[in-house]
């Protein structure tokens, strides 16, 4: 307990305490709005990550495709015994 102070004294100023320290709703606002920002961004860097990717991925498939057929072709053209 505090010095001079008796139990209930101390706790109401715990509690005055943690009211004034609390935050006004316009600032909490505030806070939690950049925190979403924050949190949109990184999800718009996951997703032109993830995009990126996705185009590398497709252009390897489109390659390899192109490489069977070309594959396929030389060999329906070569001399079967």
């Amino acid at each position: 307990m505090g010095i001079g102070l008796s139990g209930n004294e101390e706790n109401s100023n715990v509690y005055l305490n943690s009211i004034y320290s609390a935050p006004t709703s316009t600032k909490r606002r505030i806070h939690q709005s950049l925190n979403l920002a924050k949190r949109l961004q990184i999800k718009q860097k996951e997703t032109e990550d993830l995009k990126k990717e996705l185009r590398n991925k497709q252009e390897e498939l489109e390659k390899a495709i192109d490489e069977a057929k070309i594959m396929k072709d030389l060999l329906d053209k070569t001399n079967q015994p």
